[in-house]
């Protein structure tokens, strides 16, 4: 079943356009990396703070608050790229 969906996806206009692009796969891979970037910084940033080793004067409370929206954001591009 997994193995049909790959081909059907691969076989979509939209996919064919992108890997017969000359710059379109380098773009969306750069875009996932810097997502990726972004969503792992938060994760370290935050468990840093849990360790106490960062931000210290912060409370843990206001940290994730802060860094919620960048980790989902961080995420959801990821996960579209």
């Amino acid at each position: 079943m997994i193995l049909r969906f790959c081909e059907w996806l691969a076989e979509t206009p939209w996919s064919i356009a992108l890997h017969e692009s000359l710059y379109g796969y380098a773009i969306v891979e750069s875009v996932h990396v810097w997502a990726l970037c972004i969503f792992l910084s938060m994760a370290v940033l935050l468990d840093l703070r849990l360790l106490g080793l960062a931000l210290r004067d912060v409370p843990v409370s206001t940290v994730i608050r802060r860094l919620l929206p960048w980790s989902q954001a961080g995420f959801a591009v990821m996960v579209m790229t």
